[in-house]
C-alpha cells in the first residue's frame, strides 16, 4: 500500500473537485443517518490524517475511532484532532481483531490501494458489529475523468497506487458474498455502500 494520497481531495480548492467532495460527505452523512439510532460507536478503517474522522464527528456524539497502517500518519491525525475526542492508533486492514469492533466500521478510498482486497473485506464483515459503510471510486468513470483533466495520461489515467477497478456491478458483486447491501448514496464519481452484517447460521 502507498502512505498517503498523491492528491488530498478533501481541502482541494478547485471549484470541481469541492463539488465532488461535498458530495461525498453528503452522501456519507446520509448513510450515517440511516442507522443512526442502533450505532454507538464508529471505527475508521484507514483512516489517513482524519479527514473524514474528524467530519464524522461533527454530528456523531459516540464512541470514535480511526486506524491506520502507517505509523506518520497516525502521528498526523492525532495532531490535526487535538481535543476532539477521537482515539487514532495503528493498525493494518488485514490484523483487525476484536479490539476493533464497532457497531459500525467506515472504511472509504482504500480498498482499491490493496493488494487483497477480499482478505480485507473479510475482516471488515468479521470485526463490524452491526454495519459498514465502504467506498471506492467508479470505474471507468475515474480513469475517464483523470483523461479529460490530463493526469495520468501515461497510465490512462488510473491513479498511482489504484491496484483495484471497479464498477458498480462488480463492487455490489464483490461485496455480497460477505455482506448484506442495506443502501446505496454514490455521489459521482464514487460507490458508496452501507452494508449490514450477515447473521451466522
Amino acid at each position: 500500500m502507498l502512505e498517503g494520497n498523491y492528491e488530498n481531495k478533501y481541502e482541494s480548492r478547485g471549484i470541481f473537485s469541492k463539488h465532488f467532495v461535498g458530495s461525498f460527505l453528503k452522501s456519507l452523512d446520509y448513510l450515517i443517518k440511516v442507522v443512526e439510532n442502533e450505532i454507538l460507536s464508529i471505527n475508521e478503517i484507514g483512516c489517513g490524517e482524519g479527514y473524514l474522522t474528524r467530519h464524522i464527528r461533527r454530528n456523531f456524539q459516540g464512541e470514535l475511532r480511526g486506524c491506520d497502517y502507517s505509523k506518520n500518519i497516525i502521528q498526523r491525525a492525532r495532531e490535526l484532532s487535538r481535543g476532539q475526542d477521537i482515539l487514532f492508533y495503528q493498525k493494518s486492514i488485514y490484523k483487525l481483531g476484536g479490539q476493533d469492533r464497532a457497531d459500525m466500521l467506515v472504511c472509504c478510498e482504500v480498498l482499491e490501494h490493496l493488494e487483497c482486497p477480499e482478505e480485507a473485506l473479510s475482516r471488515l464483515a468479521e470485526t463490524a458489529d452491526r454495519y459498514v459503510i465502504l467506498s471506492v471510486p467508479r470505474e471507468p468513470v475515474w480513469r475517464m475523468l483523470n483523461m479529460i483533466r490530463m493526469k495520468y495520461t501515461r497510465h490512462l489515467g488510473n491513479t498511482p497506487g489504484h491496484l483495484q477497478h471497479w464498477s458498480r456491478g462488480r463492487f455490489i458483486k464483490f461485496i455480497e458474498d460477505r455482506l448484506e447491501i442495506v443502501s446505496e448514496s454514490s455521489p459521482f464519481p464514487w460507490i458508496m455502500m452501507l452494508c449490514r452484517k450477515r447473521k451466522k447460521g
